[in-house]
């Protein structure tokens, strides 16, 4: 009998570490640098949102259920689990697939939210909704100016990279090592006359850890290994999370979000006996800045 066990290392390292941990390590360490997520909360990030324009759209919607603010509690919900247990690394990150799974769903369920604001269809294929994020908010020359680097990063129809001259990394090492990895990461899952971005190869994550390859965490240990992931995961979310619901303030108004934030918040520290910290502290900042 074959012992598949044995091959475990060298398929691991191919399979994940030689390629997904270096391209979700490099958006990460690039967002996290460049606004200090894990340090500074989101104020930073918040900040340069305020000053890239003008927001120009408005919404008025008193409707507790609508398809958009359920999509958003549910990119909340799954934030939550991705990072539970809080307080628990080693349980954390036992389970690694799952978690990449969450971070998944986080990120799908933040962008259904802002597109379903304008598009009344429904859509159940996750590539359309990353497809039509793409095209409506990172190919829009107006809604673009709300999702910073390396968030906005994507490929054209022909898979050329597309960074406006306005968002140069003045980053050396960020801009010499991790935007060539990130551009390869969306080369990996581009296809031809589609728009693509993060939220694409997220799909294409997804799949292949839910689908092919869950047992080969069998391999993860090391604190590093271990580390990198976990953080990675967390800030690739709570990156999307803010734009998203910085959108949705500017769109609907600090007191509909604060709605949703209040009813969710109440619900999960009743039901569950949880206080989501990472919205928690998005809240704190938004609550300063922006109400």
């Amino acid at each position: 009998m074959v012992d598949f066990l044995a091959s475990l290392p060298q398929l691991f390292k191919e399979r994940y570490l030689d390629t997904h941990e270096n391209y979700l390590k490099s958006i990460a360490d690039l967002a996290h640098h460049l606004y200090s997520l894990t340090t500074d909360g989101c104020k930073l990030l918040v900040d340069k949102l305020l000053n890239a324009g003008e927001f120009s759209e408005s919404m008025k919607d008193n409707n507790f259920e609508s398809i958009y603010f359920r999509n958003l509690r549910n990119a909340w919900y799954h934030e939550l689990v991705l990072n539970y247990p809080q307080d628990d690394f080693d349980l954390r990150t036992k389970f690694a697939p799952w978690r990449i799974i969450q971070c998944y769903y986080c990120v799908i369920a933040g962008i259904s939210a802002l597109i379903r604001c304008f598009h009344s269809a429904e859509f159940k294929k996750h590539d359309t909704i990353s497809t039509i994020f793409t095209n409506n908010f990172l190919n829009n020359n107006d809604r673009r100016n709300f999702f910073l680097p390396p968030y906005n990063y994507y490929l054209d129809q022909n898979g050329s990279f597309k960074a406006s001259n306005r968002e140069v990394i003045t980053w050396s090492y960020g801009r010499d090592n991790y935007i060539p990895v990130i551009k390869d990461c969306l080369e990996s899952v581009h296809k031809p006359n589609r728009r693509t971005s993060i939220p694409h190869y997220l799909i294409q994550l997804r799949n292949w850890v839910q689908y092919e390859d869950a047992y080969l965490f069998f391999q993860l240990y090391g604190e590093t290994v271990k580390y990198n992931l976990d953080f990675s995961l967390s800030t690739i979310s709570y990156g999307y999370m803010v734009h998203v619901e910085f959108f949705f303030i500017k769109l609907f108004g600090w007191d509909t979000l604060e709605l949703q934030f209040n009813t969710f918040m109440k619900k999960v520290v009743k039901n569950l006996e949880i206080e989501p910290m990472e919205l928690l502290r998005r809240y704190k900042i938004y609550e300063k800045i922006l109400q």
